[in-house]
């Protein structure tokens, strides 16, 4: 075992505790400065807030004041933000956005290539706050160049989507491009009904699986019955994930037209599967189902047990059955299934 010296250590101490004070002091002015440039944004801010205030009204800029000031800006930045945040008034978004692309265009395209990422991703989400339509060739081009972190690039997709630009679906269709289902679908929001249905659903054969996907569960968030007999296609497609996602977007729609294409997928043994053509059989009553439905109170799945007994009491002849299962059945599992949903009563 090595031994340290006694003065060695206490060197080594006296290092470490210097060390921590420069730290903590340095915490500490930082800390200062911050809480004194807050102050002056605060006190600017309320020596020009009418001014601030007709230039949402009116869109005149009346204040004489040097914009390179770094808390000068920051508090004009702010002020806007605040405003958005509160207040949902198209007139004073539009006067906000023609103000904000005059004077704060250049700055944010020097910051955009900072070398810092944190200041680049609040830029970024500025643009969007602000719909600086301006920036949407120079993003779209600045995404091509494939120089993104992938937060910026989906932040860049969300900021194409959000001025419309046709192109995002492009991007996102790319080969070896992937992102978070979450986004495919945010992205799909933003766009208008008309470029989602053109662009995306009428040519939804070309598209890779992930935008496959958030095309499924958009026609099913919206509502498209006119869509019903592509999602009963794609639940016979080869693909798993697709069949699950394609009955739980039919299932959304509240509608089902006929429930026979779909009665060869009850010999599945994939409980997803079992769990939505269950809910599915709510939506259209068909005697062929209630079998696989008894059966289904007994799957080893509490989801597929719990939606078999949702569905078979939907049935008219369903609370029969179910009682007849709550006392006769074998099976324990299929028993309190059924009890537990007779107690609870007929429900969607």
């Amino acid at each position: 075992m090595v031994s340290i010296p006694l003065h060695t250590l206490l060197y080594i101490i006296v290092i470490l505790l210097f060390a921590l004070l420069i730290f903590f002091s340095s915490l500490i002015r930082i800390k200062q400065q911050r809480l004194k440039t807050s102050q002056k944004q605060v006190i600017w801010i309320k020596e020009h807030e009418e001014y601030l205030f007709s230039l949402l009204s009116t869109g005149e800029w009346r204040i004489r004041a040097n914009l390179s000031k770094q808390f000068i800006y920051e508090a004009i930045e702010q002020f806007f933000l605040n405003f958005l945040k509160t207040v949902n008034d198209s007139q004073s978004q539009r006067h906000i956005q023609q103000w904000v692309e005059t004077h704060f265009a250049e700055r944010y395209r020097k910051q955009l290539n900072n070398r810092s990422m944190a200041i680049r991703l609040n830029t970024l989400y500025r643009i969007e706050r602000f719909h600086c339509t301006s920036f949407q060739a120079p993003l779209y081009h600045r995404y091509l160049l494939n120089q993104m972190t992938t937060e910026e690039k989906i932040l860049t997709l969300q900021i194409l989507s959000k001025f419309q630009d046709e192109r995002v679906i492009e991007l996102l269709n790319k080969e070896g491009v992937e992102y978070p289902d979450f986004y495919y679908s945010d992205i799909l929001t933003r766009l208008s009904t008309n470029i989602v249905t053109n662009q995306v659903i009428d040519c939804f054969q070309d598209l890779t699986p992930p935008l496959q996907y958030a095309a499924i569960e958009y026609i099913g968030a919206q509502g498209w019955n006119e869509y019903e007999p592509l999602l009963l296609k794609l639940i016979d497609h080869n693909n798993q994930e697709m069949n699950i996602r394609a009955m739980k977007a039919l299932y959304q729609l509240h509608y089902v037209s006929d429930m026979t294409s779909l009665l060869p997928h009850f010999e599945t043994d994939h409980w997803p599967k079992k769990m939505w053509l269950a809910k599915l059989s709510m939506l259209h009553h068909q005697e062929a189902c209630i079998p696989y439905l008894k059966k289904w109170l007994a799957d080893s799945s509490w989801y597929v047990r719990r939606a078999a007994a949702n569905a078979l009491l939907s049935y008219p002849t369903g609370e029969f059955e179910l009682r007849q299962i709550a006392q006769f059945s074998e099976d324990a599992y299929a028993r309190d299934a059924a009890k537990e949903r007779l107690e609870r009563g007929i429900g969607f």
